[in-house]
């Protein structure tokens, strides 16, 4: 691999986590995507008079170790393989001062009109070049909790409204998001789901409640690996909103798929899935569930009226992919369970899940003393008929 970016963390790049948000992982990356197009024989490909440029069409990244304020870091990378038109690289940000790898990102990029994003050809002296850049897959790279391939599928507002996926995140996108070409840059694919995540409750119920009840935030939300699919880049004033929903869910991770797309028109703007945890802010370490509140979310986790999912860690066992139909918290109400409408499911909050248990406790000591007072009944006709 060769040298492609080199500097700093800043302080203000980092977040509430106390390290660099992911945001800026991105950000450092289209630096080092320019710098490897340059290498590959390539004119400068992100000067707003550029005629190519290479769109980043599929994006894998894990995030392996912290890192925070004022840490100096490295990306080095090359090319897996390539085609006519795109080509498949790998980046690896390291800290300096180690060589311990904070971050992989194994990417697809496409060469192509900046103006149309539509891809053509490789130039001739492409090829020549690229065969000296070709590196291999480093083993840290591969996907842990999820996969990366699948069948297509079609997201939309219409299919969120029918799977009850939350609403968490919506704006829209301003000048100092654009690239030179007008569209937006390619480090808030992350940021504004970054900026969003922490209005999903029924995923994060420990930082959720933390919030509500005031007290100071000593859980936030880490993001250890995600899969992003552009599908449309987004100019200046264009809006989204983020629908999401939890597709599996374990003691210390859950898997999340975000839909961003634009409300007007429906236009999906991307695709995201996630395995993300719950961090312990004073420890630096991931938090556990309770075994009494993951047994709640299991009771309730399905993917169709149909059928259910079998819970299983998505890093021991496997993800699932995002190009599969993403699935929220969400029950069927018996009253409405005749219908046929989205209406009948319900997205199932922490506070509902913990009304739901309250209520079945409820209704469970309510029979039983309902239970012992008909045997009481009982024994007492039975005795007043052995006096009688």
């Amino acid at each position: 691999m060769i040298e492609l970016w080199r500097g700093n963390v800043n302080a203000w790049e980092c977040d509430e986590l106390g390290h660099f948000n992911v945001r800026f992982y991105l950000a450092r990356l289209s630096e080092a995507v320019a710098n490897l197009a340059e290498a590959a024989g390539l004119n400068p490909i992100q000067r707003p008079d550029a005629s190519a440029t290479l769109i980043l069409r599929d994006i894998h990244v894990r995030f392996l170790a912290e890192a925070h304020p004022g840490a100096p870091l490295y990306i080095e990378g090359g090319l897996l393989d390539h085609d006519d038109c795109t080509a498949h690289a790998i980046f690896v940000m390291r800290h300096s001062g180690t060589g311990k790898p904070a971050a992989s990102f194994r990417v697809l990029l496409a060469h192509a009109s900046p103006q149309t994003t539509t891809d053509f050809p490789w130039p001739q002296r492409f090829h020549a070049r690229a065969e000296t850049l070709k590196v291999d897959l480093p083993d840290f790279a591969a996907p842990r909790g999820l996969t990366l391939d699948g069948a297509a599928t079609a997201p939309g507002l219409a299919r969120a409204d029918e799977m009850g996926l939350e609403t968490i995140g919506r704006g829209r996108f301003g000048q100092a998001e654009m690239d030179g070409f007008g569209s937006m840059r390619a480090e808030f694919l992350l940021g504004r789901v970054s900026d969003s995540v922490t209005n999903f409750a029924a995923a994060f119920p420990e930082e959720w409640d933390q919030h509500a009840g005031g007290s100071p935030g000593q859980v936030a939300s880490a993001l250890l690996e995600c899969h992003i699919r552009p599908r449309a880049w987004s100019r200046c004033g264009d809006g989204y909103v983020i629908r999401s929903g939890l597709k599996s869910v374990s003691p210390k991770v859950r898997n999340i798929v975000h839909w961003v797309m634009e409300p007007a028109t429906g236009r999906v703007w991307w695709t995201m899935e996630g395995v993300a945890a719950p961090m312990d802010l004073t420890a630096r370490k991931l938090l556990d569930v309770p075994a009494e509140r993951l047994s709640v979310r299991e009771a309730v986790f399905t993917t169709r009226p149909s059928a259910s999912i079998r819970l299983t860690s998505p890093v021991t066992a496997g993800g699932l992919s995002e190009s599969m139909s993403p699935i929220s918290l969400i029950r069927r109400s018996p009253r409405r369970a005749s219908r046929k409408s989205s209406a009948a499911w319900a997205v199932d909050t922490p506070a509902v899940l913990r009304r739901r248990a309250s209520a079945s406790r409820s209704s469970r000591r309510a029979a039983i003393s309902s239970r012992r007072k008909s045997r009481r009944s009982t024994a007492r006709a039975r005795a007043m008929g052995h006096q009688c």
